[in-house]
């Protein structure tokens, strides 16, 4: 989310705006079903939450170890953080209703929508993407609406492209800040 935060940062104050890095989102347009109500997209994030629900924190560190590929101490901690346990299970720790009603935000506010203003104030961009299935159509329709961005993508990745690889994008963020014009 922090993404469409940063894009409708850039759209709004685009005179505050050096840059704008975005790592895995920003890109991604909301379901194709722009008519559904609140309650739709609640029992939409009910669905999601019970997907991404671990019988165990041993069950769910295990699927992030596996997942990323690495571990270490301090990603167990920055999991652990995003999750709690609730009738014997972990869980993510955002509730299904607050989670649908951004689900429901973002099909009332597209960040698709932010790509003219941020275009037109000639801002910055760099677009950070894991290589992987379904990513394509997003990063296609993101470079036709801001043909100056830079997009990187990165092969075999995952989502959580700063645990999965932090070294890797911290160089390319700071190469991309480094190389624009003082504000």
């Amino acid at each position: 989310m922090g993404a469409r935060v940063g894009c409708s940062f850039a759209a709004l104050f685009p005179q505050r705006t050096a840059s704008l890095a975005l790592i895995e989102g920003g890109h991604y347009r909301a379901a194709a079903d722009d008519a559904a109500d609140l309650a739709s997209c609640i029992a939409e994030a009910r669905v999601e939450t019970e997907e991404d629900s671990f019988p165990s924190w041993d069950a769910f560190f295990s699927f992030q170890r596996e997942s990323l590929r690495r571990w270490t101490p301090a990603l167990a901690e920055a999991h652990r953080v995003v999750m709690r346990e609730e009738d014997g299970r972990v869980v993510p720790i955002l509730g299904v209703e607050s989670l649908g009603a951004i689900k429901h935000g973002h099909r009332l506010e597209p960040v698709t929508e932010t790509y003219p203003d941020i275009a037109a104030a000639q801002v910055p961009v760099l677009l950070l993407t894991a290589e992987r299935p379904g990513v394509e159509d997003a990063v296609q329709r993101f470079r036709a609406a801001l043909p100056e961005a830079r997009v990187e993508s990165m092969p075999n990745a995952v989502h959580d492209l700063v645990s999965f690889a932090p070294r890797e994008v911290a160089a390319l963020v700071g190469r991309f800040a480094t190389n624009q014009p003082p504000p």
